[in-house]
């Protein structure tokens, strides 16, 4: 069974420790938008590493200094806009992350 925990948010100091409750034997990848006033970014969950075949879970946009958690033990991919801000442009090249249990990534877009 596929267990997702996806947050969009701005985090605070004392984010982090909610996520823990949440996570339990699950690993954190946080995804963070420090370059561009926005960026839209695709996430797909699944077990395999060919990303275009695994199951969409969204497309959210993310302003300057916005993170994105994604709380799971499958096999998460990631890309975002090739030119940020620019809708109509194609995507990125796929990236991928197996979180480890019990521990947070973070990845800058």
């Amino acid at each position: 069974m596929l267990t997702v925990f996806a947050l969009a948010i701005v985090f605070t100091s004392s984010t982090p420790n909610r996520l823990e409750a949440q996570r339990a034997a699950s690993g954190i990848l946080v995804l963070s938008n420090s370059q561009w006033d926005s960026v839209r970014v695709e996430i797909r969950v699944g077990a395999s590493t060919d990303c275009s075949t695994n199951s969409p879970l969204d497309v959210r946009t993310l302003r300057r200094n916005e993170r994105w958690a994604i709380v799971t033990d499958d096999l998460i991919c990631w890309r975002r806009e090739q030119i940020p801000g620019d809708a109509s442009a194609s995507w990125a090249p796929w990236e991928n992350a197996r979180p480890v249990a019990n521990t947070t990534r973070d990845v800058t877009l």
